[in-house]
Parts: C-alpha cells; structure tokens; sequence
C-alpha cells in the first residue's frame, strides 16, 4: 500500500471512531434561570434532573447550602395564598431548593431548605396575587447527581368563621397540607359557663387547634391555642359562637388525624378540683380521646413537709404538681405506666392533674402521702453536755417540733482510751406531744455520750437530735 493510501486508511478509521463515540451529555433544558420551565397552572408536578447541570457565572445564591449546579422553574402564585413545594431527591442526590420572588428585574430569595436524610425536603410560602416566583434545584457540593420530583401545590381554600357546627359527640378529621390544610368548627357558648375542650392529634407531625371568639380574630391572636395533644377549659364572657380552628403544621406534608371534643366543664375538671386527703388513696378513670382527659385534685399542706405522690396505672398517663397560682412543681410524665413524684414541699394549697395522653384510656389510683418534717434535739441536764460525780443521775430529754408524737431511739455509749467509743445500751422512749424524757446514771466513772432520734410515723418524717456528752469522774487524789 502507498503512503498515499496508509494516511487515507488512518483518516477513514479516525472518521469510524469518531462517528461511534457517543457525544458528550448536553445541560438540562432549564439549566438556566432565563430558561426556567414554566410550571403552568397550579397543582404542578414535574420530573428533573441535576446530571449536567452548570451553574451561570452571576449564579443567584442560596442562604442553606452552597450548590456546585441547579435547574429552574418558574410559576405564578394564582392567588393571595400559601403554596407547598415539596421536592424529592432520587439516588444518592442531597440538594437544595430556594424560592425567589420576582418584582420586574429584581430576584429576593425568600426561603431555602436541605433535603433531609430521606432525600426530602418542603417549603410553605406566603404568595402574592399575581407575583412571580422562581424555584432553584441545585445539588449541594460533593453530592452525586440525580433526578428528582418537584410538586408545587395550592391547598384548598381556608377554612371559614365560623364553620360546621361541632356535634355534641365532637368530631374526627384529617388535616393535610397537601389537600385539606384546616378545619374549622363552631361551638356554641354561654356566659359564665366553663367548658373542657379536648384536642388530639397523631399521625407524623402534631396539628393545631385555635380556639377564636369572632371571624376578625382568624388573622390573629387567638384565645386558646391548644397543640398535638392538649386539653383546656374556658369560660366565656358573653354568650357566643366560638370557632376552633384545626391546622396542619406549615411545610409538612403528613396527613394528620384529630379528635375534636368540647362540652361543659365538670367538678373533677376545673378548680377547686375533687379534695385528696393525705393518706388517702382514690381512684379515677380516664379517657384522653374524650371529654373526660383530665382529673383535677386539690390538697393543703400546713407544716413543711416530704411529698411524696403515687400514679398506680399501666396507662400512658401525666401526673403533676402544681401551686395554687399554676405554677408546675414537678411532672412524672412522658412514659406508660406508675408515676411517682417526692419532694419536700413548703405549707401552702396545691393541685395535682392526672392526664391523660395521646389519647390513652383506662383506670387510674392516686395516693398522697405527706410527712411533717421535724426536727428534734437531744439534751442532758438542758445542755449538751454536763459532768456529774460518781452515782450521780443526769436527765436526757429529747424535744421533737412540731409537737408530734410517735417513737424514739437513744444509742448510748462509753468510751475506752485503747478500743475508743463502745456501744452500752439502746432505750426506746415515746415522743408524746413533741417530748421524751428518761433519768440515766453511769454505772461507772468516765466519758459517756448519748445520741437520740426520732424514729417517725406515717404523718411525721424522722428526724436526728444530736449528741450529748456525759463525764462522771472522781476527784482528783495524788
């Protein structure tokens, strides 16, 4: 073959190879902000993808995460309404969505959010009537690239005031950012009455029930805000039409059951509660889906005392001490079955709530125990300490306040130079009226000392006296 003919030979399987190798992948078509896909009229769902995708020179940034790409999208809010964007990462793809509000030639980034673990990510926004609105899907750096789903939604439209009447059995619904964001229901109230109202939610994350007294107060504070699992009572002003409104969290997607319950307040239900004695034990019954979620008890206590608070149930029930101004001292909660709360408590009138949570229902027993504490001392001759001759009897008083009665202990012991302090005898007085007294005498000659306490009751905490010091010694002779 000719030279001619070799380099024409190499030319033609230069032209074979190239023709056969695949050219390289082009950008997503929105690659671009000024190409941004036009998402149309909301609801919208779209499929994309972050493989090739490049970032412009002037790339708008995103307050969450910095991005090593992105693809665009863009819609028009219909409406002065919230929006939902949820975005769904495929693969091992961790990225970042932003939403900018257009204003003519000016982008404001108005939200962010990273994919969570499962690749997830949701934003809720406030848009305008009318308003424009980019949406940036950008894989975060050191992240694989991959497709994804984008669903831009419109929920419907918002519940009104002062909405379906609530029945007297209460109501069951779904709230769901999606599709159905809130409910609202009318309760009907009169002055001066106290009404319970129970709210439960499960199912994801925790909805939200408001309770509004006229259709101005939608857009603003309401009277009563109760979440995920809440119980409260309430009494009226006026006679009115109350509104509770049920939401679902903003940026969540799940669809979130409730239980709605209103009704009028009983004794065990609202101050001054049901009396518990002491060293009383009572028992009750709950059921947290219904009205009847709460017992209220209340009790006194006149001289500081150990408290001690005992929930016998296998139910997933709260127990609490509060004061008499609603302040909570101490809560066994957050887990099924008994309860238990000690502690040394100051006089003054107390409550104790019993709830019930997430809906549980069942048999409940409480018993209040509380200890006077005291405080006792122990004295010989009225000092803490005496010497006596030989033969000679010293009395040993033990003094007990408050003035209480019950039993006491005296541990009485002599001292020796080499084993050091050995025990003798233990007599066992009675406290009556807050006083023990007993003659003692040293049977022999030397250091003694004396230690006594107060062994307790069922109402009254031991306590310890002290110790007091005996010498009966000779006269000195050379």
């Amino acid at each position: 073959m000719t030279v001619i003919g070799r380099m024409l030979a190499l030319v033609i399987a230069t032209a074979a190879l190239a023709a056969a190798a695949p050219a390289s992948a082009a950008p997503p078509p929105n690659d671009a902000r000024g190409a941004a896909q036009a998402l149309g009229r909301l609801p919208a769902s779209v499929r994309g993808t972050t493989v090739q995708a490049t970032l412009e020179p002037a790339e708008l940034g995103s307050s969450c995460s910095s991005t090593k790409n992105s693809v665009w999208y863009t819609f028009t809010a219909p409406s002065n309404r919230s929006v939902l964007i949820a975005l769904d990462a495929a693969g091992d793809l961790d990225a970042t969505i932003d939403v900018y509000e257009r204003q003519r030639s000016q982008v404001t980034q108005i939200a962010c959010r990273d994919t969570n673990r499962r690749g997830a990510a949701t934003l809720d926004i406030d848009a305008s009537d009318g308003t424009s609105y980019y949406v940036r899907v950008g894989a975060r750096e050191n992240s694989a690239d991959a497709r994804f789903g984008l669903r831009v939604v419109v929920p419907e439209s918002p519940a009104t005031y002062p909405g379906r009447r609530l029945p007297r059995k209460g109501a069951r619904g779904v709230v769901d950012r999606l599709a159905n964001a809130d409910d609202a229901w009318a309760v009907r109230v009169r002055r001066g009455q106290t009404y319970r109202l129970n709210f439960v939610s499960s199912g994801g994350r925790c909805a939200v029930a408001e309770v509004y007294d006229s259709a101005d107060s939608f857009g603003s504070d309401p009277v009563r805000r109760l979440r995920c699992d809440a119980y409260t009572v309430f009494a009226p002003a006026e006679n009115a039409t109350y509104s509770v409104l049920v939401r679902a969290p903003r940026a969540s997607r799940e669809r979130i059951t409730y239980r709605l319950r209103a009704g009028r307040a009983q004794a065990d239900d609202t101050a001054p509660g049901i009396r518990l004695g002491n060293d009383v034990r009572v028992g009750g019954r709950l059921q947290g889906s219904e009205l009847d979620a709460l017992d209220l008890y209340r009790f006194t206590i006149a001289s500081p005392s150990l408290l001690r608070l005992r929930l016998g149930t296998g139910r997933n029930f709260d127990l609490r001490l509060l004061t008499d101004t609603g302040r909570r001292i101490s809560c066994s909660c957050n887990f099924a079955g008994s309860k238990l709360i000690e502690r040394r408590i100051r006089p003054g009138r107390y409550f104790v709530a019993v709830r019930a949570r997430d809906g549980a229902g069942g048999r409940y027993r409480l018993r209040r125990l509380a200890r006077t504490i005291t405080h006792a001392r122990m004295l010989v001759d009225g000092g803490r300490r005496t010497t006596v001759p030989p033969g000679a009897g010293v009395t040993l008083d033990l003094t007990v306040r408050p003035a209480v009665s019950g039993p006491a202990r005296l541990v009485i012991e002599r001292f020796d130079p080499l084993a050091g302090w050995l025990f003798h005898s233990s007599p066992r007085p009675n406290v009556s009226a807050g006083h023990a007294r007993l003659r003692f005498t040293p049977p022999s000659v030397g250091r003694w000392r004396v230690s006594g306490e107060f062994l307790g009751t069922r109402r009254a905490a031991p306590s310890e006296g002290g110790t007091v010091r005996v010498t009966a010694e000779e006269p000195l002779e050379d």
